[in-house]
């Protein structure tokens, strides 16, 4: 069964204005969740708790996301975030899964910059048995953990991210490496849209390196999913924007493999 890029592509979602604060983006954004991936062309969501936000109930807002395809929700938010009570996430996301249809997963954010703070066998035992697929990030440089291979296996897609943008002339040797370390898992290769790793703009080549190896890992199966990141910078004057909007565009209708 073949599929199209609009199938496979993905918009990482904070709540609005939330980098508002990095004073060297030099720009501000209100664009929301949904205003965000209606500008780019994206149907899938990845909604993220940011600096301990949204809290829960998150069905206000999933009811904003019913005209989307699918909807990851978050599990555990970014390393900002605290979390008073490390189920309560987890609860409400499972509460959405039955509630809305289009909600089709959950995802943990930073999740091994937090040692041990989280359960994370019952958190993919509970997930396992409602069949919803558990997401985790994982950076370039946390490769060379010694516990990574073990915990990746209590969870079913990858968020692959380079966090320095001086590093995608790695990506290819680094995924390679991660498709070694977890052969079977599904992958989706994260695009920032900003260099955050080093606090600078990314330049449209730095994002046309990022997208079209993307593309081209989707088309060999490599990965399964590309991620957009992210909505809170919509809106911002940032080269990669307009290009990337245009990329989307032009491949939107590209047929994939299944």
């Amino acid at each position: 069964m073949t599929t199209a890029l609009r199938d496979r592509l993905w918009l990482w979602c904070h709540n609005a204005g939330v980098y508002n604060r990095i004073k060297s983006l030099g720009d501000t954004s209100d664009f929301t969740p949904v205003e965000a991936a209606t500008y780019l062309g994206i149907h899938n969501l990845l909604m993220v708790v940011y600096g301990g936000q949204p809290t829960p109930p998150f069905a206000p807002i999933q009811k904003k996301f019913t005209p989307f395809d699918r909807v990851v929700w978050s599990l555990i938010g970014d390393a900002g975030s605290k979390h008073q009570d490390p189920t309560a996430d987890l609860q409400e996301v499972l509460a959405l899964h039955r509630q809305f249809p289009n909600v089709v997963g959950g995802i943990m954010d930073d999740f091994f910059q937090r040692g041990d703070t989280f359960d994370l066998a019952d958190i993919s035992r509970r997930m396992r048995a409602e069949k919803l697929p558990l997401w985790v990030v994982v950076y370039t440089h946390e490769l060379d953990r010694p516990d990574l291979q073990e915990k990746l296996e209590l969870c079913d897609v990858i968020a692959f991210w380079t966090w320095h943008a001086k590093h995608l002339p790695q990506l290819p040797e680094n995924m390679a490496r991660l498709k070694a370390m977890a052969p079977r898992h599904k992958i989706a290769l994260g695009c920032y849209l900003w260099d955050f790793g080093d606090g600078n703009t990314l330049s449209v080549d730095q994002m046309r390196f990022q997208c079209d190896l993307g593309l081209q890992y989707l088309r060999d199966k490599t990965i399964n999913d590309m991620i957009i990141l992210g909505s809170p910078l919509v809106g911002m004057n940032l080269p990669t924007m307009d290009w990337t909007r245009d990329w989307i565009r032009q491949n939107h209708d590209c047929i994939l493999p299944g």
